[in-house]
């Protein structure tokens, strides 16, 4: 492996402290990728013996001291690849951590899978993590998390004499933590890279997964966001039927189960069974993007049924992104995707038929080859006629290696860019319908705290998308300006005074007033 190709032996750690004042993750991308980076700086901050990195070879002796010429920040910058934009994003973040003095910059993410070698060019990029490189320390860390109960830890093992600072390691950065459940896809979207680059589908054990999310529970968290690459696959790549007798989680680790299902679907959709058996402790759960191909299939009616009965035990948050990518059927058979527009159409409205009040939004990549003007009017008026409550909408970009790259008719970007507009306007138009739905009803919101925080770690997020639906509210008494957001279960945002009555990572029923 040639993990963090560094020079002057600057990469330390030993058990009592860091030799970085500061740790920063900025986050490029998707939730998953977001996921990926939380968890890595719960392994950069791990002191050794028991840090990843150390057990990986890939640090210097303990017994090394720094000078104090040494760099005293690490940024870590993981990338993305999904679009050119977000490849730009990325460059901009990796110029703007090297301008930075005494700052140490570690490339990693998809972008550093395919430019390894154009990143280690660049004077002031001190090592790359390739994402496969990054999930091996990922999954060295979780093992180190599986072997750790919060209520039976022995706390000198860590070099620490307390609870709380080890409770610290699995602290999240942010008010709704993501949980990566999956990753890979076989679905071979011809304009996809990330595919290529995250491979074929691989689920997570599911003891990893509720040793995480109990560990989360204890820490007092109310939200839970699970995430994948694609979700419905999770457990396929077992080949074998899910049940709680694979679970082999012991007395101490708390497990929601609920009796008398069909089998038939957890077999089918092993997903099923992972959502039926989540802790059950005053905590809500999010599901990140869903393909809908596995529930548009003749057969699947049943399948699709199951899961939406898993919304009447009100612990799932009524909220999910669906990606469509467009409104034509000559457009998506060119893409590979694997139903018709009239699919997905029936399969909304099913959805909002059996979840009251649930908030669907989804993808659309706009400029595909050969989208024509009668193709994106057909898009357009899809997204009009669908109870849609918001869009992420793309312009298309020649990812390269997909098979949409050897396409010829390329959309010229300025048309591009007029059809992105235009779409996001019918986003906006199609969020602030939906909020209005609730104006003198109250619904639960999550307070959220900002994402980062003073002091030694530090996270950021940077993601490229616009969120319309977005309610204020104001309060007489306070005469602040508002500080703090705060999420409902289907996904409305809304803005708060920052007063005593509400503290972020707490629930609370708020009436939304027009």
């Amino acid at each position: 492996m040639h993990l963090l190709a560094t020079t002057n032996n600057e990469m330390m750690v030993c058990e009592e402290k860091q030799f970085w004042n500061t740790v920063s993750v900025i986050n490029i991308g998707c939730r998953l990728n977001q996921a990926e980076g939380d968890k890595l700086l719960s392994v950069f901050r791990l002191p050794a013996p028991n840090n990843p990195l150390s057990v990986l070879g890939i640090l210097p002796s303990k017994t090394n001291s720094p000078s104090s010429s040494q760099k005293k920040e690490l940024r870590i910058i993981n990338t993305c690849a999904v679009t050119k934009q977000a490849v730009q994003t990325s460059l901009k973040h990796i110029r703007r951590a090297i301008k930075k003095n005494n700052c140490q910059v570690i490339v990693t993410g998809c972008w550093a899978s395919i430019a390894q070698k154009e990143l280690l060019k660049i004077p002031g990029v001190d090592g790359v993590i390739t994402q496969k490189e990054k999930i091996s320390l990922i999954e060295t860390w979780e093992k180190f998390l599986g072997s750790i109960s919060l209520n039976h830890i022995e706390a000198h093992s860590c070099g620490y004499s307390n609870s709380d600072r080890i409770k610290s390691f699995f602290r999240c950065p942010r008010t709704r933590p993501i949980v990566k459940i999956q990753d890979g896809c076989a679905n071979e979207c011809s304009f996809c890279l990330v595919r290529l680059i995250r491979g074929t589908p691989r689920s997570r054990p599911l003891e990893s997964i509720f040793n995480e999310i109990n560990c989360l529970i204890d820490l007092g968290y109310k939200e839970i966001v699970l995430t994948g690459l694609n979700l419905t696959a999770y457990g396929q790549d077992w080949q074998k039927e899910i049940s709680t007798n694979h679970l082999n989680l012991d007395a101490n680790i708390h497990v929601y189960k609920k009796n008398n299902h069909d089998r038939t679907s957890s077999v089918k959709l092993p997903l099923i069974q992972l959502l039926r058996s989540l802790p059950d402790y005053n905590c809500r759960y999010r599901l990140g993007s869903v393909e809908p191909e596995i529930f548009i299939s003749a057969d699947n009616g049943s399948l699709l049924n199951d899961f939406l009965d898993l919304w009447s035990e009100k612990r799932l948050c009524r909220h999910l992104h669906i990606p469509l990518q467009s409104g034509d059927n000559n457009i998506l058979k060119l893409m590979n995707r694997k139903y018709t527009v009239e699919d997905y159409c029936r399969l909304i409205d099913k959805i909002y038929e059996r979840v009251p009040g649930i908030n669907i939004g989804t993808d659309i990549i706009v400029g595909f080859p050969y989208e024509n003007e009668t193709a994106f009017n057909k898009t357009v008026k899809i997204i009009e006629t669908l109870p849609l409550g918001y869009l992420h909408v793309f312009p298309y970009s020649v990812r390269p290696q997909t098979p949409a790259s050897k396409f010829t008719d390329n959309v010229p970007f300025k048309v591009k860019k007029e059809r992105v507009q235009i779409l996001c306007e019918i986003s906006q138009k199609k969020s602030a319908s939906f909020r209005n739905r609730f104006i003198n009803r109250k619904l639960e919101f999550l307070i959220e705290a900002k994402p980062c925080s003073a002091g030694a770690n530090q996270h950021r997020n940077e993601k490229a998308e616009l969120i319309y639906n977005c309610l204020s509210i104001t309060d007489s008494e306070s005469q602040g300006s508002i500080t703090l957001t705060a999420t409902s279960d289907n996904y409305i945002k809304l803005k708060l005074p920052k007063t005593n009555q509400y503290q972020p990572g707490n629930l609370y029923y708020i009436k939304i007033e027009g």
